[in-house]
């Protein structure tokens, strides 16, 4: 199997245009498929634009980068609103995992209506915070209300994940 070429600035710049100010993409070449120079480049897939570019498939957001600084990032890039259609420069920063798990939204739970991170517990009315970093969850501790073990989840986000934490 042939390892591909790494992506170059130069490369990548003569086919695509990027406006870092709305964060979109124009083929600046007709890229066959009837898509002509000066269309929207790329596709929406499971919530992110993806470009294919020198044969790849590339998130529109490595892409942003690498059309902003001259390289492909070193990581990962967290979308700071969790929007990641929106590549707008100013949307866009570098992450590990840990910190961008920490700007995801709270998931959906069918049974309780309940903040990021608390969690009931089997004796009525009583709450349980917990946050997980760097691959481990730890318990924050069980509280009397919402409120409390919200509180609980709050400071320890935000002392573990600065800016990137997120309590909706």
């Amino acid at each position: 199997m042939t390892k591909r070429p790494p992506f170059s600035f130069q490369a990548v710049s003569e086919l695509l245009a990027y406006d870092p100010e709305t964060g979109i993409f124009r083929c600046k070449v007709d890229c066959g498929n009837g898509v002509r120079a000066g269309s929207i480049a790329g596709g929406v897939n499971r919530g992110y634009r993806l470009i294919s570019v020198l044969g790849r498939r590339l998130k529109a957001h490595r892409l942003a980068w690498l059309l902003s600084y001259g390289v492909l990032p070193p990581s990962q890039i967290d979308h700071i609103n969790c929007d990641g259609r929106d590549n707008r420069l100013s949307n866009l920063r570098l992450a590990t995992q840990t910190l961008n798990n920490a700007n995801r939204r709270a998931q959906a739970r069918a049974v309780h209506n309940l903040p990021k991170g608390v969690h009931a517990t089997d004796k009525p009315n009583r709450f349980r915070a917990r946050i997980k970093a760097n691959g481990r969850r730890i318990d924050l501790g069980r509280f009397d209300t919402v409120a409390e073990a919200r509180q609980a989840y709050m400071a320890a986000a935000i002392e573990l994940f600065g800016p990137f934490a997120r309590e909706e």
